[in-house]
């Protein structure tokens, strides 16, 4: 990323309401909505950043082979963690 960019953690905080990134790490997946990640193009952002994000939100170091493939992982883990959280309802 470079200096005085928003990088991809900032975003997704942003378009989850959280006003610090520490909120989004307490809630993991919980506060991002599929959406929000279908608006972002992948390649926008490079491949360690994403492998960085799926490990913030998910304690789960991952590594990918392109952008794209990381962003699906994390739709998948956030998509699981609705169907989680709607099955204890």
């Amino acid at each position: 990323m470079e200096i005085g960019t928003i990088g991809l953690l900032d975003i997704l905080a942003a378009k989850s309401g959280c006003m610090y990134l520490s909120d989004l790490a307490k809630t993991g997946t919980n506060m991002i909505m599929p959406h929000h990640l279908h608006e972002i193009n992948a390649q926008e952002f490079s491949l360690r950043e994403w492998e960085d994000v799926v490990s913030y939100l998910t304690g789960q170091s991952q590594s990918f082979t392109a952008p794209e493939q990381a962003k699906q992982y994390l739709v998948g883990c956030i998509l699981n963690q609705f169907a989680e959280n709607h099955e204890k309802r």
